[in-house]
């Protein structure tokens, strides 16, 4: 399913995919990203970046299959005053970026 989900839409209550978050859900606002890191998937994050993250003092990023995304996030959110501390638990990558 995270092949065809339309992850531009948000996570929405009837994909069976993000289920886990009906029961044990997250307080703070959850962006799925797209299961592929491509040119288009960049575009549409920089401008969540730009909308959304401004006011923000801190941002999780996970992922698990990195494919460059977390030097181009660490770049990306660089831009916009955010420092990056990477830890790397088990198989999952987790960038947690601050602002000071």
């Amino acid at each position: 399913e995270s092949n065809y989900y339309e992850w531009q839409r948000g996570a929405a209550p009837d994909i069976y995919l993000y289920a886990p978050l009906t029961a044990y859900p997250v307080k703070n606002r959850l962006i799925p990203l797209p299961y592929e890191f491509n040119d288009e998937a960049k575009v549409w994050i920089s401008s969540v970046i730009d909308r959304e993250f401004g006011p923000l003092q801190r941002v999780i990023f996970v992922t698990r299959r990195d494919a460059g995304a977390v030097a181009w996030m660490r770049e990306r959110m660089g831009s916009v005053g955010f420092t990056a501390e990477v830890r790397q638990p088990n198989a999952f990558t987790v960038v947690i970026f601050s602002k000071n």
